[in-house]
């Protein structure tokens, strides 16, 4: 069922965008150098993924997963003044379940990360939310890489510009830190 929620036209621009770049750059890009293949293609998610997210409520759905303090890692921010001691009471903090839920099934890593990223940009929930995309939009790279071996450039090129429209790709990448795993993939 399509969602009862549409903020407006302005979220279809990122994805508008997004595929025209695809429409307009997929013969040349072919030519390109993997770096700017890369980067071309990661942008190219990168608007599509913030496109999807905003479609519902704008910016307030992008950062509307980070939001939900007792289940996501966001939630666990106020634990962090430091990595070091982070780290150091990290075992006590899992113990006494200070974690938000979602944050108490992995190691902490996604905290720190958002942490990280807050402390460096000092981000708000939506700018956290917005360099998640970016970050996790990176996952292009080792998939590239590691794909390179097995196949064909032009096969591979063509393959990876799917692969950033995949919709459970697109939703997982903006609505879930778990996504970052995917550039350990």
């Amino acid at each position: 069922l399509p969602s009862p929620k549409f903020s407006g036209i302005l979220w279809l621009l990122p994805i508008a965008a997004s595929l025209f770049a695809l429409w307009k750059w997929r013969v040349q890009w072919e030519r390109w150098s993997s770096r700017r293949f890369l980067g071309a293609l990661w942008l190219i998610f990168a608007l599509f993924s913030l496109g999807v997210a905003g479609l519902r409520e704008g910016a307030a759905s992008i950062q509307e997963p980070f939001t939900r303090a007792e289940w996501e890692y966001a939630g666990a921010l106020p634990l962090v003044s430091t990595v070091p001691q982070f780290l150091r009471s990290y075992t006590s903090i899992q113990i006494q379940a200070e974690l938000p839920e979602h944050a108490r099934t992995h190691p902490p890593g996604y905290i720190l990360t958002l942490a990280l990223l807050q402390k460096t940009f000092h981000a708000n929930l939506f700018w956290l939310a917005f360099l998640v995309v970016l970050l996790g939009g990176l996952f292009v790279i080792p998939v590239y890489h590691f794909s390179r071996a097995s196949m064909g450039e032009e096969e591979l090129r063509r393959a990876l510009s799917l692969l950033i429209f995949v919709p459970s790709i697109v939703m997982f990448s903006a609505t879930s830190m778990d996504f970052l795993m995917l550039l350990s993939f």
